[in-house]
């Protein structure tokens, strides 16, 4: 088995879906979750729950939380995408 050392830590993310609500069978939402497309470890869901008291404390409730990573991951899409887009156009 042959390892790729330059993408092993290359957690370079490529897309990222807005917080949707997660409800359980009785259709209670249980907390909000986002969707991570990172570019060479594939997809990765994080998931914030509303039983969770940190998401209270540090972001003010979970859909905070989740907006708040969204964003994070949001702007380094748009910094990824425009760094390919650059390359593209050096090759």
């Amino acid at each position: 088995m042959k390892l790729n050392w330059k993408h092993l830590f290359d957690w370079s993310v490529v897309s990222v879906t807005e917080p949707v609500a997660v409800n359980d069978k009785r259709g209670a939402v249980v907390g909000y979750t986002i969707e991570v497309n990172y570019a060479h470890h594939g997809k990765r869901n994080l998931f914030f729950g509303i039983d969770a008291d940190f998401w209270y404390h540090q972001y003010g409730s979970p859909l905070e939380a989740a907006r708040t990573f969204y964003n994070k991951y949001n702007a380094q899409a748009k910094e990824w995408q425009k760094r390919s887009v650059q390359q593209a156009k050096v090759k």
